[in-house]
């Protein structure tokens, strides 16, 4: 394996390049700027976009906590008195003071009395839903009020909840609208990328290849090369708490070998590829994670990994 250009494999490394060309650029004279009038155009329109796309994500990442942290003591509250609703109907049953057929007004089944499923947002503030309903039907039929809690608690609790829970699934909507947004923009990333070096590397088609290699850095330029093997090893951790990741697996793009990071949250893995490197971390429950490094050839490199909790609607 010779020398090989490759484009970045992921939105962070994009951004980068982008950025990087785009720095080059501006740091110059217009006079002396080795870019076509086209794709100076095309850098300096995607730059923005990119830009933008990753701020907005950002902004709407933040929306999305806030919301599951305000939401968190209202869905508990709201659990409990669901929990406790069904309780008190389950008991006033047993004691014969409602009929089991009444669960029907709920939408329960009336072969039994198990909890239904409220493990998920949503299905519990449609449970909630329900038993408002199902007991205004139920007690329109003759049937007895019931005290632990009452219909009326039990609405104020919801009224308040409701909206605030909701507020998770709409600022998760948003957050993958611009995630979506990011995305559509790759394609036409990739090809401004790809242009911008194809334009470098033809102005110093003349110097040695390493020296071309160096130049075309300057403009956001990767490339990999094969050598002597070498180990890069790091550590795993939890962006937020700093906690140790263990069974994280990891492998550098471009090589066949993946490792896991041990009980300690430490991995090793063996290379012979050296230049711009990229390597992919992966770990159930956290966002797949591209870390960009250089490494010298036959030169060992620690690169340390920060993983993210994947965002999943609560």
């Amino acid at each position: 394996m010779g020398t090989t250009r490759k484009l970045p494999d992921s939105n962070i490394s994009r951004k980068v390049a982008l950025n990087t060309a785009k720095d080059k650029m501006d740091g110059m004279d217009a006079a002396d700027n080795l870019l076509t009038a086209k794709t100076t155009d095309r850098l300096n329109i995607n730059v923005d976009k990119y830009n933008t796309a990753f701020a907005d994500i950002t902004a709407a990442s933040v929306l999305y906590h806030e919301a599951v942290e305000k939401a968190r003591p209202q869905r508990l509250l709201l659990l409990a008195y669901v929990k406790g609703y069904l309780a008190c109907l389950k008991l006033f049953i047993k004691a014969g003071k409602i009929l089991l057929s009444s669960r029907a007004f709920y939408e329960l089944g009336v072969t039994s009395t198990r909890l239904p499923d409220i493990s998920s947002d949503e299905k519990l503030l449609a449970m909630a839903a329900k038993i408002i309903l199902g007991d205004f039907n139920r007690r329109a039929k003759g049937g007895v009020a019931l005290s632990t809690p009452t219909i009326e608690e039990f609405t104020d609790i919801y009224t308040t909840a409701q909206p605030i829970i909701m507020a998770i699934s709409n600022t998760l909507t948003a957050l993958k609208k611009t995630q979506i947004n990011l995305f559509k923009l790759e394609e036409e990333v990739d090809d401004v990328i790809l242009h911008i070096w194809d334009e470098v590397e033809a102005e110093y088609s003349k110097n040695t290849p390493s020296s071309r290699r160096d130049l075309c850095r300057e403009w956001g330029g990767r490339f990999i090369t094969k050598g002597v093997e070498s180990v890069v090893t790091g550590v795993c951790a939890e962006k937020l708490t700093h906690k140790p990741l263990p069974k994280v697996k990891l492998h550098i793009i471009g090589s066949g070998h993946k490792v896991v990071s041990d009980a300690d949250s430490k991995f090793s893995v063996n290379t012979s590829l050296y230049g711009d490197l990229e390597m992919v971390a992966t770990l159930f429950g956290y966002e797949d994670q591209t870390i960009d490094f250089f490494k010298e050839d036959g030169v060992p490199k620690v690169v340390n990994v920060v993983m993210v909790h994947k965002i999943i609607l609560q």
